[in-house]
């Protein structure tokens, strides 16, 4: 006779029983998923299992994890002429992006000083060129950005539900 006696007495408001549609619903919840418990509340807030999914609620668990996410930084960056110069405006060009490598990373390291960021990488990015004609050769300096390659430090915090049977237990002694 059982589930349909239950159903029914639920169907008539006896017996504090669930209805047929939220004893259902009860049974598919995931175990363990206090968003669920929140769903099924809201969905049914006069239902007899209320107070079991109060009870599971109230007993959760809550525990934190760090992440990181990698992200991309960018931060202004200028590149002076060089002090020496160099037979072609490639040559003049790479000596330039040398230079700018160590700018980079001095730049991006201002990141490393907090908890918040871990640097994985520098990078010099142009944007402007300017180089000059010298008698000996060229000089090249540039304007761009430094880009810094990092990861950003995250707290993820899970909470884990009791399994149903436990509130059951609970919710049936708290009746007797």
């Amino acid at each position: 006779m059982q589930p349909s006696l239950a159903d029914a007495c639920g169907a008539l408001g006896l017996g504090n029983k669930p209805t047929r549609t939220e004893r259902l619903a009860w049974e598919a919840l995931p175990d363990r998923s206090c968003p669920a418990l929140r769903q099924f509340v809201d969905r049914f807030p006069e239902s007899a299992l209320r107070g079991q999914a109060a009870d599971l609620l109230a007993a959760r668990e809550t525990s934190e994890t760090t992440v990181w996410t990698k992200a991309a930084r960018s931060l202004p960056l200028t590149v002076p002429f060089s002090a020496e110069d160099r037979r072609s405006e490639a040559d003049a060009r790479a000596l330039a992006l040398v230079g700018a490598t160590s700018i980079a990373d001095n730049l991006c390291s201002g990141f490393a000083q907090t908890q918040i960021y871990r640097v994985l990488a520098s990078r010099p990015e142009p944007a402007e060129w300017t180089c000059r004609p010298f008698s000996t050769g060229y000089a090249c300096g540039f304007s761009g950005k430094a880009i810094c390659d990092v990861e950003i430090r995250g707290v993820t915090t899970t909470e884990t539900c009791p399994p149903k049977a436990a509130g059951k237990t609970q919710s049936a002694a708290a009746q007797s």
